[in-house]
């Protein structure tokens, strides 16, 4: 009997240790509205003339529009605002924390798959001119853009790094942006039956993107919105002490050969060999990734007034080889 009490003992003991380890990992923010949606949201991909994307590998060209990523998915995409450290797990913040984010309603999700018979066999996303981009202009390249709220204050809060400069006050007006707040992952997955794959999960990427490029107002930041949910609620919420690793800078090319990629920043796949081919004869290099879409609550701009912005996002992929060091 003491040994059965003393081996149920350990079990809870270490099921109690399991869930204060997870519970340092939790996620937790505090928005304001239970209940935010944006759903003015437009999502187009392209590619250059050297290989082909697909959302269902099968049908491939050189660009998806919003409409065909709609009829993918099922319905018009919608976002909240959720959390992630690894770009394809989210959660709620602590005012929610009874249920779990849906795909393709709380956050955007579907699959995208890569061609080629090229020489070159990563894919990189490129160009971010999102600073150069009005939200009724169209331009070439990456960017995530909305048109903005204008948002009144109504309470004191610190809205930047400077207290000096950064303090909202009462009455104040400013243009808030829900472009400011959106991560993009890739998450890469092995493309089906092709058993010429044989990399480890270990070796496929897995990479989220701010295309804000403001690393100072990225994750969990002691200012902006969570300055001003403490300023409304009168209390004094920490931020997190993990931060997913983000990139905020798109990976360049040489400008004398654009197939030669100047690091591996915004590599997002690598293509492997198959046993298609097409109608030349041209064997077909294939990849994939999972991509998310997701309103960060942890991100400083994470305001409850943009859930009345709209976004429009675009994503250019280019092929490529990295750079090789000459010794």
């Amino acid at each position: 009997m003491n040994k059965f009490i003393k081996k149920l003992l350990f079990s809870i003991f270490s099921l109690t240790f399991f869930f204060s380890i997870l519970g340092t990992v939790t996620y937790a923010w505090f928005s304001l509205a239970k209940i935010n949606q944006l759903g003015n949201l437009s999502v187009r991909l392209v590619t250059g003339d050297e290989f082909q994307i697909s959302l269902d590998g099968i049908n491939f060209g050189k660009k998806i529009t919003t409409e065909e990523i709609e009829r993918a998915i099922g319905f018009k995409a919608k976002l909240s605002d959720v959390t992630s450290l690894d770009g394809e797990n989210f959660q709620f913040g602590e005012l929610r924390q009874d249920s779990l984010p849906q795909e393709n309603l709380d956050y955007l999700s579907f699959p995208l798959y890569f061609r080629s018979t090229r020489p070159q066999r990563f894919i990189y996303l490129v160009e971010n001119v999102s600073n150069l981009v009005e939200y009724d202009q169209g331009r070439d390249g990456t960017y995530v853009v909305s048109r903005g709220i204008n948002w009144r204050a109504d309470c004191t809060f610190i809205n930047g790094p400077n207290p000096d400069t950064d303090t909202v006050y009462p009455g104040n007006k400013g243009v808030y942006h829900a472009s400011k707040a959106i991560r993009i992952s890739f998450i890469e997955k092995k493309y089906e039956g092709n058993t010429n794959d044989q990399r480890g999960e270990e070796e496929l990427v897995r990479k989220i993107f701010d295309l804000s490029e403001e690393p100072e107002r990225g994750y969990g930041t002691a200012f902006g919105e969570l300055s001003y949910f403490n300023a409304k609620h009168n209390s004094n919420r920490e931020p997190p002490t993990f931060k997913p690793n983000t990139i905020y800078q798109l990976t360049s090319f040489e400008y004398q050969n654009s197939n030669v990629a100047l690091g591996n920043n915004s590599q997002i796949l690598e293509l492997i060999e198959t046993t298609e081919v097409d109608e030349e004869g041209n064997i077909y290099y294939f990849g994939k990734v999972l991509v998310f879409v997701w309103i960060e609550g942890w991100d400083a701009d994470c305001f409850n007034a943009i859930y009345r912005d709209s976004l429009r996002i675009q994503l250019k992929f280019r092929l490529g080889n990295p750079k090789l060091d000459v010794v």
